[in-house]
Protein backbone atom coordinates (compact mmCIF):
# COMPACT_ATOMS: atom_id res chain seq x y z
CA UNK A 1 0.00 0.00 0.00
CA UNK A 2 1.46 3.79 -1.01
CA UNK A 3 1.99 5.47 2.07
CA UNK A 4 2.73 8.94 3.02
CA UNK A 5 4.77 10.51 5.56
CA UNK A 6 2.64 11.79 7.49
CA UNK A 7 3.07 10.48 10.79
CA UNK A 8 3.39 6.96 9.38
CA UNK A 9 -0.49 6.92 8.09
CA UNK A 10 -2.17 5.42 4.98
CA UNK A 11 -3.37 7.59 2.84
CA UNK A 12 -7.06 6.20 3.82
CA UNK A 13 -6.52 6.83 7.01
CA UNK A 14 -5.19 10.17 6.34
CA UNK A 15 -8.41 11.38 4.56
CA UNK A 16 -10.41 9.62 7.73
CA UNK A 17 -9.09 13.17 9.41
CA UNK A 18 -10.43 15.24 6.96
CA UNK A 19 -13.84 17.04 6.55
CA UNK A 20 -15.64 13.47 6.41
CA UNK A 21 -15.79 13.43 2.72
CA UNK A 22 -13.03 11.09 2.00
CA UNK A 23 -12.24 12.75 -0.72
CA UNK A 24 -9.40 15.07 0.33
CA UNK A 25 -6.72 15.48 -2.73
CA UNK A 26 -3.02 16.63 -3.28
CA UNK A 27 -4.32 20.00 -4.18
CA UNK A 28 -5.43 20.45 -0.40
CA UNK A 29 -1.97 19.27 1.34
CA UNK A 30 0.54 22.58 1.13
CA UNK A 31 3.58 22.43 2.87
CA UNK A 32 5.33 25.74 4.18
CA UNK A 33 9.03 26.07 4.51
CA UNK A 34 9.64 28.80 6.95
CA UNK A 35 12.73 30.08 8.63
CA UNK A 36 14.28 27.49 11.39
CA UNK A 37 13.56 30.58 13.81
CA UNK A 38 11.66 34.37 14.11
CA UNK A 39 14.70 35.89 12.89
CA UNK A 40 14.13 35.82 9.42
CA UNK A 41 11.15 38.48 10.12
CA UNK A 42 8.45 38.38 12.76
CA UNK A 43 5.67 38.30 9.87
CA UNK A 44 6.85 34.95 7.97
CA UNK A 45 7.80 33.25 11.81
CA UNK A 46 4.65 34.21 12.95
CA UNK A 47 2.81 33.06 9.55
CA UNK A 48 4.70 29.11 9.37
CA UNK A 49 4.90 28.64 13.24
CA UNK A 50 8.46 30.13 14.37
CA UNK A 51 10.38 27.39 12.30
CA UNK A 52 10.25 24.88 9.29
CA UNK A 53 7.87 22.45 9.48
CA UNK A 54 4.36 21.21 7.25
CA UNK A 55 1.32 22.10 7.84
CA UNK A 56 -2.05 21.04 6.88
CA UNK A 57 -4.79 23.61 6.31
CA UNK A 58 -7.58 21.40 4.52
CA UNK A 59 -10.59 21.45 6.56
CA UNK A 60 -10.42 19.73 9.88
CA UNK A 61 -6.75 19.02 8.97
CA UNK A 62 -4.60 18.26 12.42
CA UNK A 63 -1.13 19.80 12.18
CA UNK A 64 2.10 16.71 12.42
CA UNK A 65 3.31 16.02 16.03
CA UNK A 66 7.02 16.47 17.02
CA UNK A 67 8.73 12.89 17.02
CA UNK A 68 12.61 12.36 18.33
CA UNK A 69 12.82 11.18 14.47
CA UNK A 70 10.86 13.68 12.28
CA UNK A 71 11.45 16.82 14.75
CA UNK A 72 7.77 18.25 12.68
CA UNK A 73 9.91 18.26 9.53
CA UNK A 74 8.16 16.89 5.78
CA UNK A 75 10.51 14.18 3.85
CA UNK A 76 10.97 16.92 1.53
CA UNK A 77 12.87 19.02 4.22
CA UNK A 78 14.70 16.15 5.72
CA UNK A 79 16.15 14.92 2.29
CA UNK A 80 16.74 18.69 1.41
CA UNK A 81 19.03 18.93 4.90
CA UNK A 82 20.34 15.93 3.60
CA UNK A 83 21.56 16.54 0.27
CA UNK A 84 22.65 20.83 1.86
CA UNK A 85 25.31 18.48 4.43
CA UNK A 86 27.20 16.70 1.01
CA UNK A 87 30.26 18.34 0.90
CA UNK A 88 29.99 18.38 -3.23
CA UNK A 89 26.74 20.49 -3.10
CA UNK A 90 27.58 22.79 0.00
CA UNK A 91 30.89 23.78 -2.61
CA UNK A 92 28.47 24.81 -5.18
CA UNK A 93 25.54 25.99 -2.92
CA UNK A 94 27.07 26.95 -0.26
CA UNK A 95 30.18 28.66 -1.27
CA UNK A 96 29.95 31.34 1.07
CA UNK A 97 29.38 29.82 4.01
CA UNK A 98 32.70 29.84 5.03
CA UNK A 99 31.18 26.56 7.54
CA UNK A 100 30.47 24.28 4.28
CA UNK A 101 34.07 25.45 2.71
CA UNK A 102 35.57 24.46 5.55
CA UNK A 103 33.87 21.17 5.82
CA UNK A 104 35.35 20.68 2.36
CA UNK A 105 38.38 21.33 3.06
CA UNK A 106 39.00 18.85 5.67
CA UNK A 107 37.76 15.56 3.10
CA UNK A 108 40.80 16.98 1.50
CA UNK A 109 44.23 14.45 1.91
CA UNK A 110 46.04 16.44 3.47
CA UNK A 111 43.43 18.27 5.71
CA UNK A 112 43.91 22.24 5.96
CA UNK A 113 47.74 22.26 5.89
CA UNK A 114 48.00 21.31 2.36
CA UNK A 115 47.79 24.51 -0.25
CA UNK A 116 44.74 23.25 -2.09
CA UNK A 117 41.50 24.43 -3.96
CA UNK A 118 39.14 21.54 -4.19
CA UNK A 119 36.02 22.23 -6.77
CA UNK A 120 32.97 19.84 -7.90
CA UNK A 121 33.71 17.70 -10.63
CA UNK A 122 31.19 16.60 -13.24
CA UNK A 123 30.09 13.51 -11.48
CA UNK A 124 30.50 14.55 -8.17
CA UNK A 125 34.23 13.89 -7.06
CA UNK A 126 35.89 16.31 -5.01
CA UNK A 127 39.00 17.46 -6.69
CA UNK A 128 42.02 19.48 -6.31
CA UNK A 129 44.02 22.17 -7.91
CA UNK A 130 41.45 23.38 -10.57
CA UNK A 131 43.63 24.44 -13.55
CA UNK A 132 44.88 27.67 -13.65
CA UNK A 133 45.23 28.39 -9.44
CA UNK A 134 47.72 26.09 -7.50
CA UNK A 135 50.52 23.78 -8.31
CA UNK A 136 51.84 23.04 -11.07
CA UNK A 137 49.61 23.85 -13.68
CA UNK A 138 48.75 22.02 -17.00
CA UNK A 139 51.76 20.02 -16.42
CA UNK A 140 54.09 23.53 -16.86
CA UNK A 141 56.96 23.84 -14.77
CA UNK A 142 57.22 27.24 -13.17
CA UNK A 143 60.40 28.96 -12.51
CA UNK A 144 60.37 32.34 -10.68
CA UNK A 145 63.90 34.61 -11.67
CA UNK A 146 64.68 36.67 -8.38
CA UNK A 147 67.14 39.68 -9.23
CA UNK A 148 69.03 41.05 -6.22
CA UNK A 149 71.32 43.76 -5.35
CA UNK A 150 72.15 44.53 -1.75
CA UNK A 151 68.69 42.77 -0.87
CA UNK A 152 70.11 41.34 2.19
CA UNK A 153 67.43 42.68 4.55
CA UNK A 154 64.69 41.62 2.25
CA UNK A 155 65.74 38.40 0.63
CA UNK A 156 64.29 36.05 3.15
CA UNK A 157 60.72 37.65 2.98
CA UNK A 158 60.87 37.58 -0.25
CA UNK A 159 61.60 33.70 -0.59
CA UNK A 160 59.63 33.00 1.82
CA UNK A 161 56.34 34.81 -0.13
CA UNK A 162 57.19 32.60 -2.87
CA UNK A 163 54.36 29.43 -3.48
CA UNK A 164 55.15 26.23 -2.91
CA UNK A 165 53.74 25.35 -6.11
CA UNK A 166 56.63 27.25 -7.87
CA UNK A 167 58.99 24.28 -8.96
CA UNK A 168 62.88 26.59 -8.82
CA UNK A 169 63.92 29.61 -8.06
CA UNK A 170 66.59 31.57 -9.32
CA UNK A 171 68.42 34.01 -7.37
CA UNK A 172 71.01 36.13 -9.12
CA UNK A 173 73.20 38.15 -6.89
CA UNK A 174 74.28 41.01 -8.88
CA UNK A 175 77.31 41.43 -7.23
CA UNK A 176 76.59 42.96 -3.91
CA UNK A 177 78.75 43.63 -1.21
CA UNK A 178 76.43 42.70 1.36
CA UNK A 179 75.79 38.90 2.59
CA UNK A 180 72.90 38.45 -0.09
CA UNK A 181 74.55 35.99 -1.12
CA UNK A 182 75.15 33.88 2.24
CA UNK A 183 71.84 34.31 3.51
CA UNK A 184 70.45 32.93 0.65
CA UNK A 185 72.61 29.99 1.14
CA UNK A 186 72.07 29.54 4.29
CA UNK A 187 68.65 28.66 3.95
CA UNK A 188 69.49 25.20 1.96
CA UNK A 189 66.24 24.96 0.15
CA UNK A 190 66.95 22.67 -2.80
CA UNK A 191 64.73 24.33 -4.90
CA UNK A 192 66.46 27.59 -4.72
CA UNK A 193 69.84 27.88 -7.05
CA UNK A 194 72.10 30.87 -6.21
CA UNK A 195 73.92 32.85 -9.77
CA UNK A 196 76.77 34.94 -8.40
CA UNK A 197 77.46 37.31 -10.82
CA UNK A 198 81.07 38.63 -11.17
CA UNK A 199 80.59 42.16 -11.57
CA UNK A 200 77.53 44.78 -11.34
CA UNK A 201 75.69 44.63 -14.80
CA UNK A 202 72.81 46.41 -13.53
CA UNK A 203 69.36 44.54 -12.98
CA UNK A 204 68.13 43.90 -16.58
CA UNK A 205 71.99 42.28 -16.94
CA UNK A 206 70.70 40.11 -13.35
CA UNK A 207 67.51 39.17 -14.89
CA UNK A 208 69.11 38.19 -18.41
CA UNK A 209 71.36 35.99 -16.42
CA UNK A 210 68.42 34.41 -14.78
CA UNK A 211 67.00 34.08 -18.20
CA UNK A 212 69.90 32.17 -19.12
CA UNK A 213 69.79 30.05 -16.78
CA UNK A 214 66.59 29.14 -16.84
CA UNK A 215 66.49 28.45 -20.39
CA UNK A 216 69.11 25.88 -20.03
CA UNK A 217 67.66 23.74 -17.13
CA UNK A 218 64.56 23.76 -19.64
CA UNK A 219 66.45 22.70 -22.76
CA UNK A 220 65.25 19.38 -22.42
CA UNK A 221 61.78 19.71 -21.80
CA UNK A 222 59.22 18.22 -24.10
CA UNK A 223 58.29 21.11 -26.80
CA UNK A 224 54.63 20.04 -25.61
CA UNK A 225 55.01 21.71 -22.12
CA UNK A 226 56.51 24.89 -22.46
CA UNK A 227 57.72 26.17 -19.21
CA UNK A 228 57.17 29.64 -18.14
CA UNK A 229 59.07 32.11 -16.02
CA UNK A 230 58.42 34.91 -13.62
CA UNK A 231 60.55 37.52 -12.34
CA UNK A 232 60.46 38.94 -8.66
CA UNK A 233 62.49 41.71 -7.45
CA UNK A 234 64.63 40.56 -4.61
CA UNK A 235 62.89 43.94 -2.67
CA UNK A 236 59.64 42.04 -1.81
CA UNK A 237 57.62 44.56 -3.64
CA UNK A 238 55.75 42.08 -5.68
CA UNK A 239 53.06 40.52 -4.15
CA UNK A 240 52.72 36.92 -4.86
CA UNK A 241 48.74 36.23 -4.92
CA UNK A 242 49.21 38.14 -8.06
CA UNK A 243 51.18 35.34 -9.54
CA UNK A 244 47.88 33.64 -10.66
CA UNK A 245 46.88 36.23 -12.22
CA UNK A 246 49.81 36.82 -14.14
CA UNK A 247 49.73 32.61 -15.29
CA UNK A 248 46.28 32.89 -17.00
CA UNK A 249 46.15 34.79 -20.02
CA UNK A 250 49.74 32.29 -20.53
CA UNK A 251 47.72 29.28 -19.64
CA UNK A 252 44.03 30.13 -21.13
CA UNK A 253 44.29 32.79 -23.70
CA UNK A 254 47.61 32.08 -25.56
CA UNK A 255 49.58 34.94 -24.50
CA UNK A 256 53.71 34.83 -24.80
CA UNK A 257 54.24 37.16 -22.37
CA UNK A 258 52.29 38.71 -19.34
CA UNK A 259 52.91 41.44 -17.15
CA UNK A 260 51.44 43.58 -14.25
CA UNK A 261 49.67 46.87 -14.29
CA UNK A 262 49.88 48.40 -11.33
CA UNK A 263 48.40 51.69 -12.19
CA UNK A 264 45.20 50.95 -12.58
CA UNK A 265 44.65 49.76 -9.01
CA UNK A 266 42.12 51.87 -7.34
CA UNK A 267 44.63 52.70 -4.41
CA UNK A 268 48.00 53.57 -6.81
CA UNK A 269 47.87 57.77 -5.78
CA UNK A 270 48.36 56.47 -2.15
CA UNK A 271 50.78 53.85 -2.64
CA UNK A 272 52.75 55.05 -5.23
CA UNK A 273 55.26 58.14 -4.70
CA UNK A 274 53.98 60.86 -6.70
CA UNK A 275 56.98 61.19 -9.22
CA UNK A 276 57.33 57.40 -9.72
CA UNK A 277 53.82 58.02 -10.96
CA UNK A 278 53.93 60.81 -12.88
CA UNK A 279 57.33 59.32 -14.41
CA UNK A 280 55.53 56.13 -14.95
CA UNK A 281 52.64 57.60 -17.00
CA UNK A 282 55.18 59.44 -19.29
CA UNK A 283 57.59 56.51 -20.04
CA UNK A 284 54.22 54.27 -20.76
CA UNK A 285 53.10 57.05 -23.34
CA UNK A 286 57.03 56.67 -25.10
CA UNK A 287 56.89 53.34 -24.63
CA UNK A 288 53.50 52.79 -26.71
CA UNK A 289 54.93 54.08 -29.38
CA UNK A 290 58.16 52.59 -29.01
CA UNK A 291 57.49 49.02 -28.80
CA UNK A 292 54.03 49.00 -30.61
CA UNK A 293 51.85 47.37 -27.78
CA UNK A 294 49.35 50.57 -27.49
CA UNK A 295 47.50 48.29 -25.03
CA UNK A 296 50.47 48.43 -22.60
CA UNK A 297 50.15 50.44 -19.67
CA UNK A 298 53.14 50.75 -16.40
CA UNK A 299 55.78 49.54 -18.64
CA UNK A 300 58.46 50.63 -15.57
CA UNK A 301 56.85 47.49 -13.62
CA UNK A 302 59.34 44.34 -14.25
CA UNK A 303 56.81 41.81 -12.93
CA UNK A 304 56.38 39.63 -15.54
CA UNK A 305 56.02 36.01 -16.84
CA UNK A 306 57.57 34.54 -19.68
CA UNK A 307 57.30 31.22 -21.86
CA UNK A 308 60.61 29.29 -22.67
CA UNK A 309 59.18 29.30 -26.69
CA UNK A 310 58.33 33.09 -26.24
CA UNK A 311 62.11 34.00 -24.60
CA UNK A 312 63.90 31.73 -27.63
CA UNK A 313 62.93 33.86 -30.04
CA UNK A 314 65.03 37.08 -29.06
CA UNK A 315 68.54 37.69 -28.83
CA UNK A 316 69.18 37.90 -24.91
CA UNK A 317 72.51 39.62 -25.43
CA UNK A 318 70.97 42.59 -27.20
CA UNK A 319 68.59 43.26 -24.23
CA UNK A 320 69.63 46.83 -22.47
CA UNK A 321 71.45 45.78 -19.18
CA UNK A 322 69.98 48.45 -16.86
CA UNK A 323 67.17 50.16 -16.02
CA UNK A 324 64.82 50.90 -18.65
CA UNK A 325 65.27 46.54 -19.31
CA UNK A 326 61.33 46.15 -19.50
CA UNK A 327 60.69 48.95 -22.18
CA UNK A 328 63.73 47.30 -24.50
CA UNK A 329 62.13 43.94 -23.92
CA UNK A 330 58.77 44.87 -25.01
CA UNK A 331 60.10 46.24 -28.39
CA UNK A 332 62.42 42.82 -29.00
CA UNK A 333 59.19 41.17 -28.23
CA UNK A 334 57.14 43.11 -30.54
CA UNK A 335 59.57 42.07 -33.57
CA UNK A 336 58.93 38.65 -32.44
CA UNK A 337 55.41 38.84 -32.79
CA UNK A 338 54.99 37.94 -29.27
CA UNK A 339 51.27 38.16 -27.52
CA UNK A 340 51.32 40.29 -24.68
CA UNK A 341 49.10 40.94 -22.24
CA UNK A 342 48.26 43.35 -19.72
CA UNK A 343 47.39 42.51 -15.93
CA UNK A 344 46.26 44.34 -13.07
CA UNK A 345 48.96 43.98 -9.71
CA UNK A 346 49.09 45.77 -6.31
CA UNK A 347 51.58 48.00 -6.22
CA UNK A 348 53.57 47.48 -2.95
CA UNK A 349 56.23 49.80 -1.09
CA UNK A 350 57.26 48.90 2.14
CA UNK A 351 61.14 48.89 3.40
CA UNK A 352 63.09 48.99 0.22
CA UNK A 353 65.61 51.57 -1.13
CA UNK A 354 65.63 52.45 -4.66
CA UNK A 355 68.14 55.26 -5.80
CA UNK A 356 66.36 55.75 -9.20
CA UNK A 357 64.95 58.51 -9.85
CA UNK A 358 62.47 59.09 -13.05
CA UNK A 359 63.57 62.37 -13.95
CA UNK A 360 67.35 62.06 -13.77
CA UNK A 361 66.35 58.65 -16.11
CA UNK A 362 64.29 60.43 -17.98
CA UNK A 363 66.20 61.43 -20.86
CA UNK A 364 68.49 57.93 -21.36
CA UNK A 365 65.29 55.71 -21.63
CA UNK A 366 64.21 58.22 -23.97
CA UNK A 367 67.54 57.87 -25.88
CA UNK A 368 67.15 53.82 -25.62
CA UNK A 369 63.15 54.41 -26.32
CA UNK A 370 64.12 56.17 -29.88
CA UNK A 371 66.85 54.16 -30.71
CA UNK A 372 64.49 51.25 -30.20
CA UNK A 373 61.63 52.66 -32.07
CA UNK A 374 63.93 53.15 -35.24
CA UNK A 375 65.15 49.13 -34.75
CA UNK A 376 61.58 48.24 -34.91
CA UNK A 377 60.72 49.90 -38.08
CA UNK A 378 63.27 48.97 -39.94
CA UNK A 379 63.09 45.47 -38.79
CA UNK A 380 59.42 44.79 -38.52
CA UNK A 381 58.26 47.16 -41.84
CA UNK A 382 61.35 47.13 -43.89
CA UNK A 383 62.90 43.50 -43.45
CA UNK A 384 61.21 41.47 -41.91
CA UNK A 385 58.22 42.84 -44.12
CA UNK A 386 56.87 46.24 -45.70
CA UNK A 387 54.67 48.39 -44.66
CA UNK A 388 53.90 51.89 -45.97
CA UNK A 389 53.56 53.47 -42.42
CA UNK A 390 57.56 53.73 -42.65
CA UNK A 391 56.94 56.61 -45.03
CA UNK A 392 54.50 57.86 -43.13
CA UNK A 393 56.44 58.15 -40.03
CA UNK A 394 59.60 59.24 -41.93
CA UNK A 395 57.79 62.39 -43.96
CA UNK A 396 55.65 63.17 -40.82
CA UNK A 397 58.99 63.42 -38.85
CA UNK A 398 60.52 65.66 -41.58
CA UNK A 399 57.44 67.87 -42.29
CA UNK A 400 57.59 68.34 -38.22
CA UNK A 401 60.56 69.66 -37.57
CA UNK A 402 60.96 71.77 -40.79
CA UNK A 403 57.40 73.43 -39.61
CA UNK A 404 59.05 73.89 -36.19
CA UNK A 405 62.11 74.94 -37.45
CA UNK A 406 60.68 77.72 -39.26
CA UNK A 407 58.46 78.55 -36.59
CA UNK A 408 61.60 79.24 -34.09
CA UNK A 409 63.50 81.18 -36.96
CA UNK A 410 60.02 82.97 -37.02
CA UNK A 411 59.48 83.90 -33.84
CA UNK A 412 62.96 84.95 -33.45
CA UNK A 413 62.89 87.68 -36.08
CA UNK A 414 59.70 88.94 -34.95
CA UNK A 415 61.10 89.44 -30.77
CA UNK A 416 64.94 89.95 -31.52
CA UNK A 417 64.72 91.94 -34.52
CA UNK A 418 61.44 93.75 -35.05
CA UNK A 419 60.57 91.76 -38.40
CA UNK A 420 57.16 90.36 -38.88
CA UNK A 421 56.96 86.99 -41.67
CA UNK A 422 55.34 87.23 -44.62
CA UNK A 423 51.79 85.68 -45.30
CA UNK A 424 53.24 83.42 -47.44
CA UNK A 425 55.60 82.25 -44.62
CA UNK A 426 53.77 81.69 -42.01
CA UNK A 427 51.16 79.77 -44.38
CA UNK A 428 54.41 77.78 -45.73
CA UNK A 429 55.34 77.04 -41.64
CA UNK A 430 51.72 76.05 -40.63
CA UNK A 431 51.41 73.53 -43.27
CA UNK A 432 54.56 71.48 -42.95
CA UNK A 433 53.36 71.11 -39.21
CA UNK A 434 50.18 70.35 -40.14
CA UNK A 435 51.05 67.66 -43.02
CA UNK A 436 53.64 66.44 -40.36
CA UNK A 437 51.02 65.68 -37.62
CA UNK A 438 48.62 64.48 -39.87
CA UNK A 439 50.72 61.98 -41.09
CA UNK A 440 52.60 60.69 -37.48
CA UNK A 441 48.77 60.17 -36.61
CA UNK A 442 48.34 58.17 -39.31
CA UNK A 443 51.01 56.37 -38.68
CA UNK A 444 50.66 55.47 -34.91
CA UNK A 445 46.81 54.23 -36.57
CA UNK A 446 48.34 51.89 -38.88
CA UNK A 447 50.53 50.75 -36.12
CA UNK A 448 47.77 50.23 -33.74
CA UNK A 449 46.20 47.90 -36.61
CA UNK A 450 49.22 45.79 -37.58
CA UNK A 451 49.71 44.95 -33.58
CA UNK A 452 46.19 44.11 -32.79
CA UNK A 453 46.64 40.74 -33.30
CA UNK A 454 49.23 40.83 -30.39
CA UNK A 455 46.79 41.91 -28.19
CA UNK A 456 45.78 39.81 -25.41
CA UNK A 457 42.36 41.22 -23.64
CA UNK A 458 42.18 39.75 -20.07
Amino acid sequence: MLRTQCGGQTASEHRAHGDGSGRATRGRLRSHLGPRTGRAGDRRAHRNGGRIGARFVHHGAVGRERGPVTDGRSRAHRRTRRVRACPCVASRGQAHDPRAADRVRRRVPGGRDRVARVHQGRHGQVQENPPGQDGVIEGRRITVVVPAFDEAPLIGRTLDSIPESVDRVIVVDDASPDDTSERVEARGEERVRLVRRASNGGVGAAITEGYRTFLEEESDEEPGHDAICVVMAGDAQMDPRDLPLLLHPILHLGAGYSKGNRLTTHDVREVMPRTRFLGNIVFTMLTKVAAGYWHVVDSQCGYAAITREALARIDLGRLYPRYGFPNDLLVKLNVARVKVADVPVRAIYGEERSGIRAWSVLPRITWLLWRGFCWRMWRGYVVSDFHPLVFLYLFGFLSSLVGLGLAIWITILRMGYGLAPTAATSILTALFILVGFQNVLFAMMFDMMHNQDLKVVT
